[in-house]
């Protein structure tokens, strides 16, 4: 047990400095430890459009968060550099001593609480205790059987490593619950937002008759978004007055500005790169679309309930768990292009649906998905481990 008068000191570990969902957690449970706890930081490089670091590193330390940049640690494996990322966390931990070593994302889930066991072994009267947030397991991704099988193997030591594993849906914590040794290590915690960061939404109030209907996304471009799918499905409305746009960036682009010129839809879906604020530019869309073919909680629906947008979103992961299908969004089918016409043309043929689902979303995500209550039982697995 833990001696909590006095400070923790808590050591958040995670792959990449970029800006996704996992960053953003990052971001909240630092940024709110930090006015009572010591709190450092520590990340790869692989910043936004290939800058050494990210908005990650930028937000906090205009947060005055403590950070530490570890340059050989990168999301793709490299077999040089993962004995020496190996040892730089060895370093780190015995020049920190943190009393919690928080890993967050798969590649430094398993590096870092091996490193996290072998630094105990070699401090026993130091030991710290390592947590892992699973955002989204690896070896759901499509990838070959062999490739999901050594990914499973290494997520189950991940979880053994670990003392507690925090899955951020009831999904995924079911797809692990009947490993071996693993029972009494996995909690549930929901992600959380804001109920402030309504107010800082870019927001149209009134808009011109022709002006087109503006179905949007902040969504990585990577395989796991499932974005071809949403623009395959846009070209299958293309004769309606519609525009989509992504916002954020990623190693997809070629491919899929290839797709858009093929396509023929160079007028009707724009890649509008990295944005800072990314998320203020949801309150100009008039439908919020989620194509992912992978997801663990995404932040961009909670945000777009805020914004009291409707939402289509792929049933999977912990999507679900936020959107009752008819009721506070539409929920498809992955992969399936079809699909996503169809929900797109049902929202663009009723605006009374469209406000009916945004409202519903809104009063869900105020209930149940406030940063206080994530807050709150991230907390609680700290103090009881």
């Amino acid at each position: 047990m833990l001696n909590m008068p006095r400070k923790m000191k808590v050591l958040y570990l995670i792959t990449k400095s970029n800006w996704g969902g996992a960053q953003k957690y990052v971001f909240e449970l630092s940024t709110y430890m930090n006015k009572g706890q010591d709190i450092i930081v520590a990340f790869g490089g692989t910043g936004e459009r290939g800058a050494p670091v990210g908005k990650l590193a930028k937000t906090l330390e205009e947060s005055r968060v403590k950070t530490v940049m570890i340059p050989s640690l990168s999301r793709d494996v490299h077999p040089l550099d993962e004995p020496r990322v190996f040892f730089e966390l060895l370093r780190l931990y015995k020049q920190e001593k943190p009393d919690i070593i928080h890993l967050s994302s798969s590649k430094i889930g398993g590096l870092g609480s091996f490193a996290g066991r072998v630094y105990n072994l070699l401090n026993p009267k130091a030991k710290a205790k390592i947590i892992f947030t699973a955002h989204g397991w690896a070896f759901s991704e499509s990838r070959s059987r062999i490739s999901r099988a050594v990914i499973r193997l290494l997520s189950w030591f991940t979880i053994i490593f670990s003392d507690k594993v925090i899955c951020l849906n009831k999904k995924e914590l079911a797809q692990v619950a009947n490993w071996p040794f693993v029972k009494n290590k996995l909690e549930l915690v929901y992600n959380g937002i804001p109920a402030e960061e309504k107010k800082g939404f870019i927001k149209i109030e009134e808009k011109p008759t022709d002006t087109p209907i503006q179905i949007g996304t902040i969504s990585e471009l990577t395989k796991n978004k499932g974005l071809t799918y949403a623009i395959d499905a846009i070209s299958k409305i293309k004769d309606r007055n519609v525009m989509f746009s992504v916002i954020s960036e990623g190693e997809e682009r070629a491919n899929l500005e290839k797709q858009i010129k093929e396509q023929g839809l160079e007028d009707k879906v724009k890649l509008l790169g990295f944005k800072d604020n990314a998320g203020a530019y949801i309150g100009i869309f008039d439908i919020f679309l989620l194509s992912s073919i992978k997801e663990g909680f995404p932040y961009s629906i909670l945000e777009a309930g805020l914004a009291k947008l409707p939402v289509i979103a792929t049933n999977i992961g912990g999507i679900p768990e936020i959107i009752e299908d008819g009721v506070s969004g539409l929920l498809v089918e992955p992969k399936d292009p079809y699909a996503i016409k169809n929900a797109l043309e049902k929202l663009l043929d009723s605006p009374a649906l469209r406000k009916s689902l945004g409202q519903n979303l809104s009063k869900v995500v105020k209930q149940k998905f406030s940063l206080d209550k994530m807050i709150e039982e991230t907390e609680k697995i700290y103090k009881k481990i």
